[in-house]
């Protein structure tokens, strides 16, 4: 964040300007204008007016806008300490859906209770009808930590885009943005990053960084939505650290007890051990593979299949053993599509050209295959 509580700050894109009074999440302050209104804008559509630059003397106006009389909130957090919570007045904050940035989080007793650590969140608009209306999609640190985190939506193997970069206080929640059903296949696949901060620390726990991978039909189940003691709201509520074995795992070995050492030994032994690779299963000759995508190929039970499912099921196994083949340094791969109406074989190279457009891509001999395949070429 460039911009702090007081700055006089010019709009790059129209007339006028004013003074920060909020510093929001995802890079966007609130500006108090003439006539003493609030709204948010983005960082990188103001001027900031500083008396000693001399940038004053060019933009330097009289906004009509008095100079808010604020200073910036410094909150100490202890290790371990209770919860903090929010007052009435508060409360009904939290209840605010369209409020984007950071809230404290409220003691619910009547909720789920939660185990402390880092958690997603997707709130419904209306707790009314869970399933059809818009969401909030929220992160909420209940540790005693400050969380520097950052998510990126993984559009394949190889290819990620960033979706959000920001810190969040002790037991706090950032509400990050508010967004359609449809809107949801951008968060069904994400990985999260996580490091944890403290003034003074018996114990430093792990950074993070894991990976989500969830189906659009789980927002369609509302057994799925719960409140929770944290948040009076109904959310779908998924867990991206546990806090309590995080520091469990760095507790210096002489205080550790036998069930923490033997679960230490598992993760590692789980860490080493070697899996069957998918495409291994494919494999023809060194760091070449054949997949055949023939229905009959992949699923016993395919004659009570629909095409819309059939299609599905060679799609996804498509881009598995694409990204399997590129993980395990394979340097091409012969995908059977069939010939049929040539539906599945544009769909593969719609996949191709939009989410791996630096492979190589052409038909595959013709005397051995006829028009019924493709090579990929994944490695050198």
């Amino acid at each position: 964040m460039k911009f702090k509580t007081g700055d006089k700050v010019k709009f790059l894109n129209r007339v006028g300007g004013g003074y920060v009074t909020k510093v929001l999440a995802n890079s966007m302050v609130k500006v108090m204008v003439e006539g003493e209104f609030e709204y948010p804008v983005l960082e990188n559509e103001l001027i900031l007016i500083d008396p000693k630059s001399s940038l004053e003397r060019y933009f330097d106006e009289d906004f009509n806008v008095p100079k808010p009389d604020r200073k910036p909130q410094v909150e100490e957090y202890e290790l371990n300490r209770d919860l903090q919570f929010q007052s009435k007045e508060s409360k009904e904050k939290e209840r605010d859906k369209d409020f984007i940035g950071e809230i404290k989080l409220i003691d619910n007793p009547d909720g789920d209770k939660l185990d402390k650590g880092l958690i997603l969140a997707f709130i419904p608009k209306s707790q009314l009808v869970l399933t059809k209306d818009e969401l909030t999609v929220s992160i909420i640190n209940y540790t005693d930590y400050t969380i520097y985190y950052n998510i990126y939506q993984k559009k394949s193997l190889r290819k990620f885009i960033g979706l959000d970069v920001d810190k969040i206080s002790p037991f706090s929640r950032i509400n990050l943005c508010i967004i359609k059903r449809e809107d949801l296949v951008n968060w069904l696949s994400c990985v999260f990053q996580a490091l944890f901060s403290t003034k003074s620390a018996v114990i430093v726990p792990n950074p993070i960084n894991t990976e989500i991978n969830l189906k659009l039909s789980h927002f369609d189940i509302k057994d799925n939505y719960r409140t929770s003691n944290i948040m009076t709201d109904k959310a779908m509520l998924i867990m991206l650290d546990d806090i309590y074995y995080n520091e469990k795992l760095n507790t210096p070995k002489e205080e550790k007890n036998k069930d923490i050492i033997i679960a230490e030994e598992k993760l590692k032994a789980e860490a080493t051990a070697i899996p069957v690779q998918l495409i291994d299963r494919h494999k023809t000759d060194k760091r070449k593979a054949e997949v055949d995508l023939h229905i009959s190929a992949l699923r016993k039970d395919y004659s009570n299949l629909k095409s819309g499912e059939i299609i599905s099921i060679q799609k996804q196994y498509f881009i598995d053993a694409l990204e399997n083949g590129i993980m395990n340094h394979y340097k091409e791969i012969v995908f059977i599509h069939g010939i049929g109406n040539g539906v599945l074989k544009e769909i593969l190279l719609n996949i191709l050209k939009t989410d791996y457009d630096d492979l190589a891509v052409y038909n595959a001999p013709f005397n051995k295959y006829g028009n019924g395949a493709i090579v990929v070429e994944v490695g050198d």
